[in-house]
């Protein structure tokens, strides 16, 4: 050591505060003979992360430097974990110049921690001018710089010393979390050996097996984070090596981030369990007043990705950390907020605390269901002079009240009685009762018109309902004898198909010895075949499957299934979705599915021709149906283009009821099956099915229904209806809008009728009185009068269906703030086209959904020159 460094080290300034000397003395004093460099040399040997030494060194360097040692000590400050920039600048202007802690204790504790002025970090003499309060000189650039490199080089040494981090490493185990390609260890002792000094954290040096975590900055390993196995944590010492730096758990994608869902947290433990939990690439920004830094970092890196950023609660409060908050809205992101119930475990703050007390699965909703946080900028904004939004589409209108007596002595009764047990709304009960009513008539009986033609009786209905409104509990009961009729038969099918198993086996055993038996005569002629084989007789017939009720059959299926079942089915469902969202509506199937409907409505045989599993022609089927859907899944099939220009919605009778849900109050609970009109409907429906239609084969799969004519003054009636009807239809009349549905009414009617009299009359039905006619015609009515309500709701432009769906997308995301580009890159399909996207927009913005921000406003964080605020009621 050089006397001149020898005698500042030996110098009693540099080891007390002397109550002598003032303030601006020892910072003259300290300008002279320790200096800002010495400072931070000592500095860089002290972890940042204990709290109190944290405040106690600041003191110290203020007493020694003032004001101008604030940046010495704020780069110093970025080491720690929970850094924040805002903080630190409070907490240093409340130190006072004589604080009573003096430059002294900083020496003290960077001795303590491996720092000595002859390790290297020594610089010479101090300066002899004091530094300019404000503002590093070119020295102190190119010092940090020189620190960071070597904070770099030894980061690099130990990373190339390391091993491939264990599953048992304590702190993982501890943490039920995995490691990563991305993470290795090293013992402590031998980390000590390569950085020259003892990392400590809080004062207590670290043991064990050390976790080793690469942080990256500007795309290059920067410094390491260190994890013992009690989970005390440091980084290596240098100034501004953590501050933006980051660890990413895997690699990552060398695109633009497109498709990409990207997860940015605090800790190391805390991403894990996100990554593990959901399933999405994650960055930890090590300290909580990193986290901006660090998704900035990702969203300039990763323009076209979805970032989220995990919270973190406060232990006292429970609230998410404001820096989380500060880095979503920054960023445009979406904040994730841990969510322990009601009774947040004592200490639980971060998802790794919530994958480990509540579980992955509540960690990966808690991921799914992020949400844009309240951004800044739009909650200084007005919102009190911004109107309520206006609807999009006009809302729909009440509908008129339906006609329950209309459906007759059997049905109506029960049709109420269903309303006021189960409280479904009624015309959801109608539909139900109507539809069972249709299946169980159209095995039995056909209707034929005035005008010569003969139909099934077979209905097609569509139902749209919320969720909730007890769909399958209706239906349960009004199907409840066909349900049981298919259950009792199918026990007494799979006997039947065992006897039919074995005598298929006798069959093909007797064929293959009357083969051998005409070959050994002799050449084995024809006439020898042939005798021999009405010997044993023609194949057995198998039993007919009993399957009746069909959920998503696609064409090729539901033939197949008539071919070799029931002659009479019903493609009934209380979950819709799975037939309009299903194989047999798909892209590549709708046209055919639809036409065939439409043809087995119109009761044509089924024919079928393929060149591969054979072909054939089915007479005598019948296919009744009734789908039942919520308002969303429903839309998709009313508006279709297809569905509609096919004739198969021509043919449905719709209804879409007012929701009920909220008024269903209840004296008392009680089963709708017990009351007796519902009895009455169950033992009608009930005789109608388990009675065995007439066929025209010997098996009993063509059906030969007794077609039910018009009485005379019905046939009347049908004629005037007719005109009637056609008038309606005419330019300017109220059916033209709905000339489709309008030119099916008649045929709809007649079909109601059949049923209803079948209901009232039973199997010995054999003409339709007026009385049940009128009664179809009222109905008939009410579902024209339905359709051109629900028309208003379905048939809408296309830039208002593109604008509900990206209002859509802005709820699901919680988007407070938006630019074109994002929806343009994530939204919708149809959205990916700027043009329409526009359109959408201009729609919101007429409604007054949305509205433009002034040009420059931070969106995503990006100035934009065109972007848009999301109305608060949206959301």
């Amino acid at each position: 050591m050089s006397a001149h460094k020898k005698a500042v080290a030996a110098d009693p300034r540099h080891g007390s505060t002397h109550p002598s000397v003032s303030p601006h003395s020892r910072l003259a004093a300290c300008s002279e003979q320790v200096g800002p460099q010495r400072i931070r040399d000592a500095l860089a040997h002290v972890p940042a992360d204990d709290r109190d030494m944290w405040l106690r060194l600041g003191m110290a360097i203020k007493s020694e430097l003032g004001d101008a040692g604030f940046e010495s000590w704020d780069d110093w400050s970025q080491g720690a974990d929970n850094y924040s920039e805002r903080d630190a600048r409070a907490v240093w202007k409340s130190i006072r110049l004589d604080g009573g802690v003096g430059i002294g204790t900083l020496f003290h504790e960077a001795k303590a921690h491996g720092w000595s002025p002859t390790n290297g970090h020594d610089r010479g003499p101090a300066p002899t001018r004091p530094r300019p309060p404000v503002g590093p000189s070119v020295a102190d650039d190119a010092e940090v710089e020189r620190e960071r490199a070597e904070t770099a080089d030894k980061a690099q040494r130990i990373w190339k010393a390391a091993s491939p981090a264990q599953p048992d490493h304590p702190y993982l185990r501890r943490k039920s979390v995995h490691p990563t390609e991305t993470m290795r260890e090293l013992p402590a002792d031998q980390v000590e050996t390569l950085i020259g000094y003892t990392p400590k954290a809080r004062g207590e040096r670290l043991a064990g097996r050390l976790l080793v975590v690469p942080v990256m900055r500007d795309g290059r390993l920067s410094t390491l984070e260190l994890i013992d196995e009690a989970g005390r944590k440091t980084a290596l010492a240098g100034r501004g090596t953590k501050k933006g730096g980051y660890w990413a758990a895997q690699r990552l994608p060398e695109n633009d981030g497109d498709g990409l869902t990207l997860l940015v947290g605090e800790g190391v433990a805390t991403v894990l369990s996100a990554r593990e939990a959901a399933g999405h690439p994650v960055v930890a920004a090590l300290a909580s007043g990193n986290l901006t830094d660090v998704a900035q970092t990702m969203r300039a890196r990763y323009p076209a990705a979805e970032l989220i950023v995990l919270a973190d609660l406060a232990k006292d409060t429970g609230e998410p950390d404001p820096h989380a908050i500060e880095a979503a809205r920054e960023v445009g992101g979406l904040l994730a907020v841990p969510d322990f119930g009601a009774e947040r475990p004592q200490g639980a703050t971060d998802f790794n605390d919530m994958a480990r007390l509540v579980g992955s699965e509540a960690v990966r909703e808690a991921v799914n269901d992020a949400r844009a946080p309240a951004n800044a900028a739009a909650d200084i904004r007005n919102v009190d002079a911004w109107p309520e939004p206006e609807p999009l589409r006009a809302p729909l209108p009440a509908p008129e009240p339906y006609p329950v007596e209309a459906l007759g002595d059997v049905l109506a009764p029960a049709v109420h009685a269903l309303h006021n047990s189960i409280k479904a709304p009624v015309e959801l009960c109608a539909q139900s009762a109507l539809a069972a009513a249709s299946y169980a008539t159209q095995a039995h009986f056909d209707v034929q018109a005035p005008w010569g033609e003969v139909r099934p009786t077979s209905l097609d209905l569509l139902t749209v309902a919320v969720s909730g409104e007890r769909k399958s509990g209706v239906d349960d009961l009004v199907l409840g004898a066909a349900k049981a009729q298919e259950r009792a038969e199918m026990n007494a099918y799979v006997s039947a198909q065992r006897d039919h198993e074995a005598a298929l086996s006798a069959w093909r055993s007797a064929m293959d010895a009357a083969k051998s038996k005409a070959k050994s005569k002799g050449k084995g002629a024809k006439d020898d075949f042939e005798r021999e084989f009405r010997l044993v007789g023609p194949e057995p017939v198998g039993p007919i499957v009993p399957l009746r009720f069909v959920t998503d059959p696609t064409v090729e299926g539901l033939y197949k299934l008539l071919a070799i079942g029931q002659p009479s089915v019903a493609l009934f469902s209380d979950e819709g979705g799975l037939l309009i969202g299903g194989h047999a509506l798909n892209s590549d199937n709708a046209l055919k599915t639809l036409a065939r409907w439409c043809k087995l409505w119109d009761g044509s045989p089924f024919d079928r021709v393929r060149a591969g599993d054979g072909s054939g022609i089915l007479y005598g089927r019948r296919m009744a149906m009734h789908q039942l859907a919520q308002p969303d899944v429903m839309t998709v099939l009313l508006s279709d283009g297809m569905a509609n220009g096919q004739g198969f919605l021509a043919r449905c009778l719709v209804a879409w009821p007012q929701s009920t849900i909220g008024t269903r109050h209840v004296a008392a609970y009680e089963w709708a099956g017990d009351r007796p009109d519902v009895k009455r409907l169950f033992v009608v429906l009930k005789d109608l099915i388990e009675t065995p239609p007439r066929c025209k084969d010997d098996h009993g799969q063509e059906l030969d229904p007794v077609a039910l004519r018009l009485a005379p003054d019905a046939s009347a009636l049908a004629v005037a209806a007719g005109n009637e009807f056609e008038s309606l239809m005419a330019p300017g009349q109220p059916l033209a809008e709905i000339a489709d549905r309008a030119s099916k009414a008649m045929d709809n009617a007649l079909r109601i009728a059949a049923v209803l009299s079948v209901m009232d009359t039973g199997m010995a039905t054999r003409a339709i009185q007026r009385p049940h006619f009128e009664r179809a015609l009222t109905l008939t009515q009410w579902y024209l009068a339905e359709a051109l309500r629900i028309r208003g709701a379905v048939a809408i432009p296309p830039e208002v269906a593109d604008a509900e769906a990206l209002l859509a997308w802005l709820k699901e995301r919680g988007l407070r703030q938006f630019r074109s580009v994002q929806p343009l890159q994530r939204g919708p399909a149809q959205l990916r086209n700027k043009p329409r996207l526009m359109a959408a927009i201009k729609e919101l913005e007429t409604a007054g959904h949305v509205r433009p921000n002034e040009p420059g406003t931070v969106v995503d964080g990006v100035k934009a020159r065109l972007s848009w605020e999301v109305h608060p009621d949206v959301l």
